[in-house]
């Protein structure tokens, strides 16, 4: 057998130990104390970002929803009315537009509000008005006798004036001309109105006036429409038809006053022509002049060889068969002439 060697051991070396180096200590710098410029600086960054949390805070959870601001319009009217008559007013026909005044019978118009003193001053205006008119109210009252200046007939009915009125004015429209075109069409193919006067409905700017028969018996009712190219103005009337007198019997006949006409002056009837010479034609019917019932005489003249005829005058004798009158087409005019 061979017997296990025990191995020597080595002796541990020990390292030797670096020598200590002792460190040099940190010198603590001195601060320096902080500028005034550079804290004015930071306060106010620091107000700012304060500020702006507030702010934010009130918006997240103190938020409010603002009052919803109310926009008034002008009263809007769908008819124009006086007494038993109705009229579908423009507006009902165009469309919408705002009115800027409204005044006369039955109307009552209410414009945007003003503000301070400017309400003030209306209200004051129109209470002085309201009193003056109740002053006057018992003044009429007071005389019981003069009914009819008070609006009553003598049977107790409630008397219609002559001519009754109210106007409606619109401004500031783009589509004035086209708007007066389109309802003066709808008065007159609708409503059956009659143009008092010829007009040209495709004008930019002019005066239309149309009529009918009112639905007060012995009235008519009228509407004149001013306008512009960027407003107009309805003018609503009710009017008295004037009574038609009965003309005096007729104490001239056709052959009488073409006889009359034939005796008379050519200098008298203005014409340089011996009447032996022209053409006298009666008239189909009598006509009223001045009162006066009458019998027209029209003297025409050959010309062209007898192939046409000119009218030299027209003459109108009277039934006192000594008044006679000449009448100027043109102008519309009865001069008298003897």
């Amino acid at each position: 057998m061979v017997e296990k060697v025990k191995k020597e051991k080595k002796p541990k070396i020990k390292k030797p130990k670096k020598p200590k180096v002792n460190k040099p200590k940190k010198i603590k710098k001195e601060k320096k104390p902080m500028s005034k410029k550079k804290l004015i600086i930071i306060i106010i960054l620091l107000l700012i970002v304060a500020g702006s949390a507030a702010a934010g805070y009130f918006l997240m959870f103190d938020k409010k929803e603002p009052a919803e601001e109310e926009i008034q319009e002008p009263p809007k009217y769908d008819y124009f009315a006086l007494d038993a008559d109705q009229i579908d007013s423009i507006t009902k026909i165009v469309g919408y537009r705002a009115i800027a005044d409204a005044y006369g019978k039955d109307i009552v118009f209410e414009p945007l509000p003003v503000d301070g003193e400017e309400v003030k001053k209306k209200k004051d205006e129109e209470t002085a008005t309201e009193e003056t008119a109740k002053e006057e109210t018992a003044t009429d009252g007071a005389d019981k006798e003069e009914t009819a200046a008070d609006g009553t007939a003598a049977d107790g009915e409630q008397a219609v004036p002559e001519e009754t009125t109210a106007t409606y004015v619109y401004t500031d429209i783009e589509t004035a001309s086209a708007d007066v075109k389109k309802y003066v069409t709808y008065l007159m193919d609708k409503l059956g109105f009659k143009e008092v006067f010829p007009f040209y409905i495709d004008s930019p700017a002019g005066y239309i006036s149309l009529s009918k028969d009112s639905a007060t018996e012995g009235y008519t009712i009228q509407i004149d429409i001013d306008y512009t190219k960027d407003d107009y103005t309805c003018i609503l009337q009710k009017i008295k038809k004037p009574e038609e007198k009965k003309a005096a019997k007729s104490t001239i006949s056709r052959k009488a006053a073409l006889d009359i006409i034939k005796k008379t002056p050519i200098e008298v009837l203005g014409i340089d022509e011996s009447l032996d010479n022209l053409i006298l034609i009666g008239e189909p019917g009598h006509s009223t002049v001045e009162g006066m019932d009458c019998y027209g005489v029209h003297v025409y003249k050959n010309v062209n060889d007898n192939k046409s005829t000119v009218i030299l005058g027209t003459y109108y004798v009277a039934s006192d068969r000594k008044t006679i009158y000449k009448y100027d087409v043109m102008n519309d005019v009865y001069t008298k002439i003897k």
